[in-house]
């Protein structure tokens, strides 16, 4: 079983003027790693990773009695480049 990396974190979170907030997420080349192999991939999917987070920001936010609603991307910093 390999170890999972400590390389991604909340970089920011920024409020919105409608209330809502925006939660930037960094990590390096060995979570994207450990990502692609954890979830069966070739190469890296920023679609899949949205929505692996997505899951676990609902299912964290569920079982706190809280609800949310996400929408839009994750901030993936390689590709604004």
């Amino acid at each position: 079983m390999s170890k999972q990396p400590t390389s991604l974190f909340v970089a920011k979170i920024a409020d919105n003027e409608d209330g809502t907030v925006t939660v930037y997420f960094e990590y390096d080349a060995d979570f994207k790693e450990w990502f692609k192999k954890s979830q069966s991939l070739k190469r890296w999917s920023r679609k899949r990773f949205e929505k692996v987070i997505r899951v676990a920001i609902d299912e964290y936010a569920t079982s706190k009695g809280k609800s949310v609603f996400l929408k839009g991307a994750v901030l993936d910093t390689e590709e604004e480049n």
